[in-house]
């Protein structure tokens, strides 16, 4: 940021009428830097948030998509079996499909 009150006409004359001190002023410059950081910070954690719910839609839309073509190949029963299966061997089919761990949501069981 500008600390020079010179390409600031409105700082400089605020300056002179408030009589800030150099000190005033150096603190004013850090506490503006301050906000700037977490303004840039914050702009980055939206872009992020951003991405991460994109991520989710188009995980949700495959896993809907994949659901749907059980359903229309499998009974009502055998999807559920299916489901049933697939929640009891996560293991295996992460040693079989490398990133299945990653795709699959892992409710915390009570001990």
């Amino acid at each position: 940021g500008s600390a020079n009150p010179k390409h600031n006409p409105i700082a400089g004359m605020l300056q002179k009428e408030l009589e800030i001190t150099p000190q005033q002023g150096k603190k004013i410059i850090y506490q503006r830097e301050q906000i700037r950081t977490v303004c840039e910070n914050l702009k980055e954690c939206l872009q992020l948030l951003a991405k991460l719910r994109s991520l989710c839609i188009q995980k949700t839309r495959i896993f809907h998509d994949r659901m749907k073509k059980c359903q229309e190949i499998l009974t009502a029963k055998q999807v559920v079996k299916l489901i049933r299966w697939v929640n009891e061997n996560t293991e295996v089919l992460d040693s079989v499909c490398p990133g299945w761990g990653a795709e699959q949501i892992r409710s915390r069981k009570a001990s």
